[in-house]
């Protein structure tokens, strides 16, 4: 469970799986930034997680895909907070391409999946250290693993972001610094566009598609006290793709 008055950046909380994370937090009684490009929805999110009794929390509008919009995020979340003791980098972008991707649309994905990200953490870091602790959540994808068609860039970006993962937490791990990610598998309601194979469902082990509230579980225990051993590795939780895949491979 997360200490309560912990301090939380949340990355694309304005919906989807960000929100469920954001108020995962919140009902814990942390002090989330909700932050996306929406300022009506962000908002409205911040009102409901003030319900839950987190009244420190607060929207700060942002274009992750800029060169400069990651790291003023990172320096108004920490005026707004007084510092950012758990950075969850959720936002994301995903798309199918059933043909070859164009420049343009590559570079915008790995800008705000794997630059932004980068810049955040970057931004961050000094104080963390300073402080020393620190951690930081990386939100990968089952893609990052397994090979699906018309996602290659997006499956590129969240392997790069693993990757990362595991070279920030040999750095700045002996810092109290803590760097994780969590995979989550096909989410109901929020993963219209995903395709079946990634979706899961009766297919897997747990013979369902995730919840938010099961992404966000796992998010808050990765953040909290009682994973203060875990380093540099991934959570999967997507029902039990990652080690076992398809129930329905397993039998043909």
């Amino acid at each position: 469970m997360t200490p309560p008055g912990t301090r939380v950046l949340v990355t694309g909380s304005t919906s989807g799986i960000g929100e469920a994370i954001a108020r995962r937090f919140a009902s814990e009684g942390a002090h989330v930034v909700v932050t996306g490009r929406n300022e009506e929805r962000g908002r409205a999110v911040v009102e409901a997680l003030k319900l839950l009794g987190s009244s420190g929390s607060s929207f700060i509008a942002a274009d992750l895909a800029t060169l400069e919009g990651p790291a003023a995020l990172a320096i108004a979340a920490e005026e707004t907070l007084g510092g950012v003791d758990v950075l969850v980098n959720n936002a994301g972008i995903y798309f199918v391409d059933r043909e070859p991707i164009t420049a343009e649309r590559f570079d915008g994905m790995f800008a705000v999946n794997v630059r932004a990200p980068h810049l955040l953490f970057t931004t961050l870091l000094p104080r963390m250290v300073e402080r020393g602790h620190g951690v930081v959540v990386n939100i990968t994808s089952p893609s990052a693993y397994r090979g699906y068609p018309g996602i290659a860039a997006h499956a590129a970006s969240k392997a790069a972001l693993d990757t990362l993962t595991k070279c920030w937490a040999a750095e700045y791990g002996q810092s109290g610094i803590r760097i994780v990610a969590v995979s989550p598998g096909g989410v109901v309601d929020t993963d219209k566009d995903v395709p079946p194979a990634v979706l899961g469902g009766t297919g897997i082990v747990a013979g369902r598609p995730g919840t938010g509230e099961d992404i966000s579980a796992a998010v808050a225990f990765v953040s909290g006290p009682d994973a203060g051993y875990v380093h540099g590795t991934t959570l999967h939780v997507d029902g039990g793709m990652a080690g076992i895949g398809s129930l329905w491979e397993t039998t043909e």
